[in-house]
């Protein structure tokens, strides 16, 4: 039986107060609707007026025991791909043009960027214990045990931790993190990929993170940049915005404060572009669905490639400008 709109709508709760400082917000984006997993509702983002902050966040917040319906349909970290409204890859124009992509980001660099990215910058790292916090089905966690790396990993979905468990013989832990009474200063190295934006209590979560953390170990997370030149081109349709799901998005300082007062010694942040293409496609995917003219004449999938690309190759240029606009950024913290 179909799950009725009713049935399926999260409950909420006011949040007009910066979670992190707790200074005032602005709205920024009013009456958003979930347009890649269609969860029932609207949404709106506040941007913290301190400018030391700059966090953006939902306004209202869904509620913590509520937010499981959130991801009713989500494609829950599957390897076949990041999901999203990209579409199916299939057809030889598709295949020549990713081809070609591939070229031209060998071309300009960003290939070594792309590969450091998705191993959290662990390369050149003596290898340890690790911990991947949000570890899906496990992919990020085979790569970096090839690297050396004794790796464990945490997971909340049941699907993608089964995925992990059945593919996998390192040991995934099925749970909230602080429910797992892992011990402390255990790890040399915790990591978490497009984590911290969906949990309610992100400072929590990094001062747990902190404390499975050995004297001198190393926190690294990735999460969109609500500073990006995505957000300001896109607006409501920037593809990283995904409400309901994604209740925080962060800058490089308000990652760098959330740091600080989670208890790590030192910190450091930096911005990327790496995936600017796929969330240039995506948000032009979504930018479609706007309206029913678009609609009828949704934009051609290479279309969408074509544009991505181009949107990537002007993001890495003119980054050397702005340094804090990548789409993604990067928190790397020392205990």
């Amino acid at each position: 039986m179909p799950v009725t709109e009713e049935a399926a709508l999260i409950g909420t709760e006011d949040c007009p107060a910066c979670p992190l400082c707790g200074s005032a917000g602005t709205l920024i984006h009013v009456g958003m609707e979930d347009r890649l997993f269609h969860v029932p509702g609207k949404w709106n983002s506040r941007q913290c007026d301190n400018a030391e902050c700059g966090l953006v966040w939902l306004d209202p917040m869904p509620r913590r025991e509520e937010i499981h319906k959130a991801y009713a349909t989500y494609y829950t970290h599957q390897d076949k791909g990041r999901g999203g409204p990209a579409g199916p890859r299939k057809g030889w124009r598709v295949r020549l043009l990713r081809l070609y992509k591939r070229l031209l980001k060998l071309m300009l660099g960003t290939g070594r960027e792309r590969e450091n990215h998705d191993l959290m910058y662990l390369r050149d790292v003596p290898p340890g214990r690790l911990l991947e916090i949000g570890c899906g089905s496990g992919k990020r966690l085979s790569r970096l045990a090839a690297l050396g790396w004794q790796v464990e990993g945490q997971e909340v979905d049941e699907k993608a931790w089964a995925a992990a468990k059945a593919k996998y013989p390192f040991q995934v832990h099925l749970g909230e993190l602080k429910s797992l009474t892992l011990a402390g200063d255990a790890y040399d190295a915790v990591v978490m990929n497009h984590v911290i934006e969906h949990v309610h209590e992100p400072a929590e979560l990094l001062k747990e993170a902190r404390r499975l953390l050995k004297p001198g170990g190393v926190l690294i997370a990735n999460t969109p940049n609500a500073m990006s030149q995505e957000h300001r081109i896109f607006g409501t349709s920037w593809f990283s915005l995904d409400p309901p799901r994604h209740l925080h998005l962060f800058s490089p300082r308000s990652l760098s404060m959330l740091a600080t007062r989670a208890g790590f010694a030192r910190s450091e942040t930096w911005t990327t572009s790496v995936n600017s293409d796929y969330v240039a496609a995506s948000s032009l995917k979504i930018r479609s669905m706007g309206d029913m003219k678009a609609r009828e004449e949704r934009l051609a999938k290479e279309r969408r490639i074509v544009a991505g690309l181009y949107f990537q190759l002007w993001a890495v240029r003119s980054r050397a400008g702005i340094p804090d606009g990548g789409e993604e950024c990067t928190l790397r913290a020392y205990k």
